[in-house]
């Protein structure tokens, strides 16, 4: 109850636009929660751009109640992760882990899809266009990821790959 018994249509859309990242997509309600962690200030431009672009995503690609979380990481750390869980000893430009079904998370009505850790060092010194381009096609990959997309076998990877590029031909 809101306002007193009496709900205000408004001021709610407004929370839940702000607060979890409700989007009305002809008449329809997308529900997601992106929350993206950083270390460094100065990766403080890519979060807002990728927030506003997952949430885009996920309304086009019809994904409802989802709860997701993004950290924005350097090659040191991408480094480290990508030694002790995959065993290798090379910087990742992105990694991505499902949320543990064995894990007690806090109750809540948003089904975790898990973790995307990005290399925004990466995306600085490869990305030509300013940064957006690259740093959406790895969020793009690490998303396909989590919805259980892999690219260990060549058909596997064609498909991967032909799905990548529509979503990056969406956001363009």
């Amino acid at each position: 109850k809101l306002l007193g018994g009496r709900a205000d249509a408004s001021l709610v859309a407004g929370i839940l636009k702000e607060e979890i990242g409700a989007i009305k997509e002809n008449d329809w309600l997308v529900m997601v929660q992106i929350r993206i962690f950083s270390f460094y200030s100065k990766f403080e431009p890519q979060a807002r751009i990728l927030k506003r672009f997952g949430q885009r995503l996920f309304s086009y690609l019809k994904k409802d109640n989802i709860q997701l979380e993004v950290y924005l990481v350097g090659d040191k750390e991408m480094g480290f992760l990508n030694r002790k869980f995959r065993g290798k000893n090379k910087v990742a430009d992105v990694l991505s882990f499902a949320a543990d079904p064995k894990f007690v998370y806090p109750p809540s009505r948003l089904k975790r899809l898990g973790e995307i850790y990005l290399n925004i060092s990466y995306v600085r010194k490869n990305d030509v266009n300013g940064r957006k381009l690259l740093m959406s096609k790895l969020f793009i990959h690490g998303l396909l990821h989590l919805l259980g997309y892999t690219h260990r076998w060549k058909r596997d990877r064609i498909k991967m790959e032909s799905i990548e590029n529509r979503l990056i031909k969406f956001y363009g």
